[in-house]
């Protein structure tokens, strides 16, 4: 590609990830944060050529044109919606993800189901209490019950593959239905209204997001659950406090939160002390009414994070950079759907 050797920036670097790179591209410049990405940190943007992150780096316009000879982007996760895919496209940067790491993220979907079906997370906190009386954890069974899958991709097909196992019925809905998948395809109202269970599964795209929103809550029947493991804006959280507190939403168990990257303590702290816009004072607030509602259960975004999908994602995002120096781009992300 008309140069030997790349300079090639690593976030959130941990021990292992920063071993895998210095092994792979021992010919090339690595540049090193064991943080988030931030551009200030950077000693010499100008010569960034290859960027490396996660979901928890923004990739925005104001990061791209500060790094003016960037050629790549990886980042070592299926979604993208954190990196400005339209913006890359328009200066011919390439961007890859890893969009298969096996089946940590299906598994803890149904993980979430089976701990709101049988009300765990309120069981653990009461037996702390010394509470050992069954009083208010009457649960339910998963078999029988209805399974809408919102996006059958990858994860949403292995959800409905290990769905079936429990004897559910499954149905979903996708713009792309992929018939080997183990459901029923149906359309959204018919999905709203006859699911007991739901499970988000799609990525965040402009079509997507708010997709479920106050009119999508009003169709669905009263004491539904809803697990979401792909992103928070997916739902409207507004809607869901309101749905969760009239009873039509028994309990949402959530690896994900719209603006979620508010939440941290240090960038919350900061937000607070920095005259934040009316948006973040209204998504904080909701964020943290949904966090101490008792019908939810929150997880700090780790459906992926097992020993085995991290290992995958660290090998796959070597083999996306690899491929790139090599002139034969893998895994490109051409848009944002």
């Amino acid at each position: 590609m008309g140069q030997t050797s790349y300079m090639i920036h690593l976030t959130e670097a941990e021990p292992l990830i920063r071993a895998h790179f210095e092994d792979a591209f021992d010919a090339h410049t690595l540049s090193i944060d064991q943080g988030t990405l931030n551009v200030d940190r950077i000693s010499s943007p100008s010569e960034i050529e290859i960027l490396c992150v996660t979901v928890r780096s923004s990739v925005d316009k104001a990061v791209i044109d500060a790094l003016p000879n960037l050629k790549m982007v990886a980042t070592g996760s299926a979604g993208f919606d954190h990196i400005d895919i339209d913006h890359c496209r328009e200066k011919g940067i390439v961007v890859s993800n890893v969009p298969e790491y096996g089946p940590a993220v299906a598994e803890y979907n149904i993980a979430l189901m089976i701990a709101l079906s049988r009300k765990v997370h309120l069981a653990y906190v009461q037996t702390l209490q010394r509470d050992f009386s069954p009083e208010g954890l009457l649960g339910r069974n998963l078999q029988g019950r209805t399974l809408g899958i919102i996006g059958t991709g990858i994860i949403g097909s292995r959800v409905a593959q290990m769905a079936a196992a429990f004897e559910m019925k499954v149905i979903a809905v996708d713009p792309n239905p992929n018939q080997s998948t183990q459901a029923a395809y149906v359309t959204m109202p018919e999905l709203l209204a006859q699911s007991d269970i739901f499970a988000l599964c799609c990525p965040l795209t402009p079509e997507t997001k708010h997709l479920l929103g106050k009119a999508e809550f009003e169709q669905m029947k009263r004491g539904v659950l809803i697990v979401n493991t792909s992103r928070g804006a997916v739902i409207d959280t507004q809607a869901l406090v309101r749905a969760l507190n009239e009873g039509i939403v028994d309990g949402a168990a959530l690896d994900v939160l719209e603006g979620e990257t508010l939440l941290s303590s240090s960038t919350l702290n900061t937000t607070l002390a920095n005259n934040p816009t009316a948006e973040q004072t209204q998504t904080i607030a909701e964020d943290l009414t949904l966090m101490r509602h008792p019908k939810v259960i929150i997880t700090p975004h780790i459906a992926y994070y097992t020993a085995d999908s991290l290992e995958q994602i660290r090998v796959r995002t070597v083999g996306n950079v690899q491929a790139f120096l090599a002139g034969r781009p893998q895994n490109v992300v051409s848009s944002r759907k």
